[in-house]
């Protein structure tokens, strides 16, 4: 499962709450700026290159692995060497773990790590680069809003998701419902989990785990185009505060809890590999709302034969209006205080985003193209037409402004857990609402209170 910013091998137990120490620049004139020396050129040496990522082992990096080897045998200049980890969890653990001089040169992570790696490590943005303000300029503008800080550009895109309805189509046929035309509102959605129970088509509807609190608070308000963390998302470094306490998100707790105790729904409480709610509507109910990034792969196995009563269907995200925040993971280039290295790290990184290649490893996986040219290539053009389900989520993205509500929040340290406890709030101790999302915005302001006094004003 994903949550806003996660890829869809993100766990409950991998998320700690890490310090940060800032050694990225500070902001400064641009006379300063045009006489400090560049931090990335273009290299005239041979370079080896290392890739840390956290794609998942099936398509992904399978596909990842192959297009490294394509890249070394293209040229002579520059050596990839990458290796895979497993989950955003691992990767914060091991570059914990790993002193700054031996760190990678690109890591690919999940859009949490967008804080973190700049003010761990420092990070190299786009524009720094040769031909990087061009590059950035193409992606849609939900996608460069959720990598951008500061107005910059902070990393390149590589594996867009985005969360969306997943259902057994066959059972809502079976139903009398369309799926062609799935719920897109929290009551439809309701609604629909109680039909595919009541004629006794499905043992459960809706599955509901433990991001959901995640999901009704964040996703609907990038629907709704209005902050969470105030005052601009922490979009511009600026010191943020939460109050989740709003009528929309007690209204949203209310949904949540009803469509468990009345709606069909099932709850499946903690989750440990972010999959148990796939396997759910595989076996014995019908939707769930999960990450775009597992399309592929359950297409794959249901090319396979190995589904045979089960036909995938795919709607947009259900709230209150339309869209939803981007998920996956980026390429961001770590400063490795050497502007040739850094060079050579940016010419891997605009290799493997050009629209070709990016196409050819949106088709394999299901991800979501990061822009309108690679959107428009031949091979992804045709995936689209034989699996029209890999396009809702390109759609859902496009639909989306570049503002900072479509953006989502910028924490630093991670909220997941406050997020995961009100869940069980709600639906395993039936807490009032209103006190469980008081509660969560005192535990999640604590924890900014805490990452700030130990992170250098930026």
């Amino acid at each position: 499962m994903c949550c806003a910013g996660c890829s869809s091998t993100t766990s409950r137990a991998a998320v700690p709450v890490t310090d940060a120490t800032e050694t990225s620049p500070s902001v400064v004139s641009d006379s300063t700026i045009a006489a400090a020396p560049p931090r990335c050129v273009s290299p005239t040496g041979n370079e080896t290159i290392r890739i840390w990522h956290i794609l998942p082992d099936q398509n992904a990096g399978k596909l990842f692995n192959e297009l490294v080897a394509e890249f070394n045998a293209s040229q002579t200049q520059i050596t990839l060497k990458s290796e895979s980890l497993k989950g955003f969890g691992a990767m914060l653990d091991r570059l914990n773990a790993t002193p700054k001089a031996d760190w990678p040169d690109i890591v690919i992570s999940s859009t949490a790590s967008l804080e973190r790696l700049t003010d761990a490590a420092g990070t190299i943005t786009p524009a720094e680069c040769p031909s990087g303000k061009s590059v950035a300029a193409g992606l849609l503008p939900v996608v460069a809003a959720a990598y951008t800080a500061d107005g910059e550009l902070r990393a390149i895109p590589y594996g867009v998701s985005t969360l969306l309805l997943l259902f057994d189509a066959n059972e809502m046929t079976a139903a009398g419902l369309d799926p062609k035309r799935p719920p897109t509102t929290p009551e439809a959605l309701m609604a629909a989990s109680k039909a595919v129970v009541e004629r006794g088509v499905s043992k459960y509807g809706l599955v509901v785990h433990e991001w959901y609190a995640n999901y009704v608070i964040q996703q609907w308000a990038a629907q709704r185009g209005t902050i969470v963390a105030a005052p601009n998302n922490g979009r511009n470094g600026e010191k943020i505060s939460v109050d989740f306490n709003t009528a929309d998100n007690r209204a949203a707790m209310k949904w949540l809890d009803e469509v468990v105790r009345t709606g069909g729904a099932t709850w499946i409480g903690g989750q440990q590999t972010g999959q148990e709610d796939l396997v759910r509507v595989i076996l014995d109910s019908t939707f769930s709302i999960h990450t775009s990034g597992s399309i592929g792969d359950i297409l794959a196995v249901e090319g396979r034969g190995q589904l045979s009563n089960f036909k995938l269907g795919v709607g947009p995200m259900p709230g209150p209006g339309v869209g939803g925040l981007v998920g996956g993971n980026a390429m961001f280039m770590i400063d490795r205080q050497s502007p040739e290295r850094a060079g050579a790290a940016w010419n891997v990184v605009r290799w493997l985003t050009e629209s070709s290649q990016m196409a050819r490893f949106d088709v394999a996986t299901g991800y979501i193209p990061p822009s309108a040219a690679v959107a428009a290539e031949p091979a992804l053009v045709a995936a689209w037409k034989q699996h029209p389900e890999l396009k809702v989520g390109y759609d859902q993205l496009e639909a989306m402004s570049g503002s900072a509500a479509s953006a989502g929040p910028l924490y630093g340290p991670s909220i997941d857990p406050v997020f995961w406890a009100l869940t069980h709030a709600i639906l395993d101790d039936h807490a009032d609402p209103g006190a469980a999302l008081d509660a969560a915005s005192r535990q999640a302001n604590q924890l900014l209170a805490d990452f700030l006094a130990k992170r250098p004003t930026r």
